[in-house]
């Protein structure tokens, strides 16, 4: 994700709570005592340890390789807060989008092969293919799947695979036709998530298997990863870490928990980001890729040539006029590659990608022109990855004017005061002068359907009505009155982001709905928005 999206994400989104977390980590993390340890591998976990304490994180994991040497892969903290369970260099974690350049290479072997093409039309291989625009459907091409400048809105479709949905990746695929364009066809960076579903599903029709197949034997057997899996809740073997996030009102205040384990809970949307991986794996996947497809032992997964082509940025994401005093790492540019993005840092070119989820964060960094790479993956919502990725290049920059940990901590904490202050999103954001409902409760209770989303009950409740999205386990709960024909949802599943519904009616009666997130800090991937519902029923 590019800095805006990062910040977006993360800037009301809280760090650890508790002494437990920090004692740990201290503990967890005893090996930077080892005399055997160089400078600069001490200095990396001193600063990471540090970075840990600041932000009070429950757990994370670092890799860092240098000229083909891993430098240090470790864990730190505890998997699970209230449980004496260290991380380890073993321990898996849900790096989310920072696995997008999994599908890239999947792709890339296939187009090594000669099985596919990245100019080739997306059509060809996956005829069921198709968007609101037929024209651009068939212009459509592999590698424009991978680049964000589809036309889509940000985020457009992404309630069909975050949070946990029962869509398959084909009615993912089908959807797309459905989803609104906002853009003109490569005229423009949007994020979304869609449209890697799609090429897992591309990457499965060519390979005749599934794309968790081609991803566990093309990639983690070739390379040695065996603690990975491009299934979050099957990596590890057993041994994965808790998302925890704060889940007060507004998100992001109050004690941080542990979040619920629900197996297979990124499923569908595994192509775009659900992979879990470890931070001794996370080593082997650096060494790879600045060997421009090349392990360690000298076997080649993909050639020279698609690292190349993987690394070369299509899309202009952001342009900035650059670093400042407050923030040096500030890049001019931010373009967009083939799963990874490109930035410039310090005067450096850095390809990386990160990753948010509920109740974690990523990001998986390489910096060709010194021959580095680093991976920093934490079991909490907020700034410490953000804060450590830029922590460890710096340390291997050899540079240290800038306490990144004081830094990001000290404008966590700010962020979650303001809004602890403000009290509660609801009650800020509803209209002092609101009015009444304006038709009796029966008349808004029925089926409703969204073309690419699927059905929305509304039905009667003992205290009113009651919403139910059918394909999202986690949303259903009672609808509240809010303005007129506008109500909110109070989902019983604390981790979902509030809706608010307003319902359209002629000649008093019901005839569709619109929606929007509740909260406008809400995560885009609640896309609400992008719905429209026809009573059906």
């Amino acid at each position: 994700m590019d800095e805006n999206s990062f910040t977006r994400r993360t800037a009301m989104l809280g760090a650890a709570g508790g002494g437990m977390a920090v004692a740990l980590t201290a503990s967890c993390a005893s090996a930077g005592d080892d005399p055997g340890q160089t400078d600069l591998e001490r200095a990396i976990d001193e600063a990471v340890r540090k970075a840990m304490a600041d932000f009070q994180q429950p757990g994370a994991a670092v890799a860092v390789v240098k000229a083909g040497r891993v430098i240090l892969a470790r864990g730190y903290g505890v998997k699970t807060l209230g449980r004496l369970e260290p991380v380890t260099e073993r321990t898996a974690f849900n790096i989310a989008s920072a696995a997008k350049n999994f599908t890239a290479a999947s792709i890339a072997i296939l187009v090594d092969e000669g099985a596919l093409a990245w100019d080739e039309p997306v059509r060809r291989r996956l005829p069921e293919f198709m968007l609101s625009d037929p024209v651009r459907s068939e212009q459509m091409t592999v590698r424009d799947l991978l680049v964000h400048d589809s036309g889509l809105a940000l985020g457009a479709g992404d309630l069909m695979v975050w949070p946990y949905t029962t869509h398959s990746r084909a009615e993912v695929v089908a959807g797309l036709r459905y989803l609104p364009l906002d853009k003109g066809f490569r005229e423009g960076y949007a994020y979304d998530n869609v449209l890697y579903v799609a090429a897992g599903e591309l990457v499965a029709r060519v390979a005749g298997r599934s794309w968790e197949e081609v991803v566990r034997q093309r990639l983690l057997a070739s390379a040695g990863m065996a603690d990975s899996d491009p299934q979050f809740d099957l990596a590890g073997n057993g041994e994965r870490a808790s998302g925890h996030a704060r889940l007060g009102d507004p998100r992001g205040v109050g004690p941080l928990e542990a979040l619920p384990r629900s197996p297979r809970a990124f499923s569908n949307a595994a192509p775009a980001g659900g992979m879990g991986l470890s931070a001794r794996d996370a080593a082997r996947w650096l060494q790879i890729q600045l060997g421009k497809g090349a392990a360690p032992d000298g076997s080649r997964l993909w050639s020279a040539a698609q690292a190349e082509a993987m690394w070369t940025p299509r899309v202009i994401a952001r342009v900035t006029d650059g670093p400042t005093a407050e923030r040096p790492d500030r890049g001019i540019f931010n373009l967009y590659a083939l799963g990874w993005e490109v930035q410039d840092y310090r005067g450096r070119k850095l390809i990386w990608h990160g990753g948010y989820s509920s109740g974690f964060t990523s990001a998986l960094v390489l910096v060709p022109g010194l021959d580095a790479g680093v991976a920093v993956f934490a079991n909490a919502e907020g700034g410490f990855v953000q804060a450590a990725r830029n922590i460890l290049i710096d340390r291997l920059m050899g540079v240290s004017d800038k306490d990144w940990s004081a830094f990001f901590a000290e404008r966590e904490a700010q962020a979650r005061a303001r809004a602890a202050s403000r009290g509660p999103t609801s009650e800020l954001m509803r209209p002092a002068d609101a009015a009444a409902q304006a038709l009796p409760w029966s008349a808004y209770a029925g089926v409703y359907r969204d073309a690419w989303y699927g059905e929305v009950h509304v039905v009667r409740a003992r205290a009113g009505l009651a919403v139910d999205f059918t394909r999202t386990p986690g949303m259903q709960g009672a609808l509240e009155p809010w303005d007129g024909e506008s109500f909110r949802t109070r989902f019983g599943d604390r981790n979902m982001e509030d809706a608010l519904i307003t319902f359209e009616s002629a000649a008093g009666r019901v005839t569709g709905a619109t929606a929007r997130p509740l909260s406008p800090n809400a995560d885009f991937s609640f896309d609400f928005q992008h719905l429209s519902l026809r009573r059906a029923g």
